[in-house]
């Protein structure tokens, strides 16, 4: 495989167009079943077709839904034991920006990692764009991790800040001291 004259910086993409013959073996025929036909071989114009996502960002993206629906639904988050949160587009890009500018002002830059320990909740999702739009790098961890599994994650990613929960914090608290690089603990709500 060798990428092809007009696709020579796709290999900085992970993507390559493929001239070698389809490398999958011929179908398997199992007794009374119709024959599986062979994929076709990609070219470089399938290569093309796969390019959905050009230049556009998460920012660029939200942004853009944002202009286009501003008052339709984005989010609709159901607490397990409590109310329906819902967020139009505009809605949720105003609480991205809230965060994003919570994160400026706590210091973090483009390129600072943020280390996530939330279970499922809206505060995730303004958090993942937050990130994106200040150009800061997302770290989420299992917030079933007790602190010994947790401790190596944030301390090897350098994360400079960790946002959890009240039912969270015990395991973000252990792991302070074994994690240099981080400078605050935000503690934030469940709910919208």
């Amino acid at each position: 495989m060798r990428p092809c004259h007009h696709h020579r910086e796709a290999s900085r993409l992970s993507l390559i167009c493929i001239s070698a013959p389809n490398p999958i073996p011929d179908p398997v025929f199992i007794p009374n079943q119709p024959p599986i036909p062979s994929p076709q071989p990609l070219t470089p114009c399938t290569l093309c077709a796969m390019n959905i996502v050009g230049k556009r960002t998460l920012r660029s993206t939200l942004e853009q839904k944002v202009d286009a629906h501003p008052d339709r639904p984005f989010l609709i988050f159901e607490e397990q034991d409590g109310p329906v949160s819902t967020y139009s587009y505009l809605q949720f890009d105003r609480m991205v920006n809230r965060t994003a500018n919570a994160l400026l002002e706590l210091g973090v830059g483009k390129g600072d990692k943020v280390h996530l320990h939330l279970i499922n909740c809206p505060e995730f999702l303004f958090l993942l764009f937050a990130t994106a739009k200040i150009g800061a790098v997302l770290m989420p961890t299992n917030p079933l991790s007790p602190p010994d599994e947790l401790s190596y994650p944030v301390h090897h990613s350098e994360s400079v800040v960790s946002v959890t929960q009240p039912e969270l914090l015990t395991a973000v608290q252990a792991i302070r001291e074994r994690c240099p690089n981080l400078r605050e603990v935000i503690v934030v709500g469940g709910g919208g």
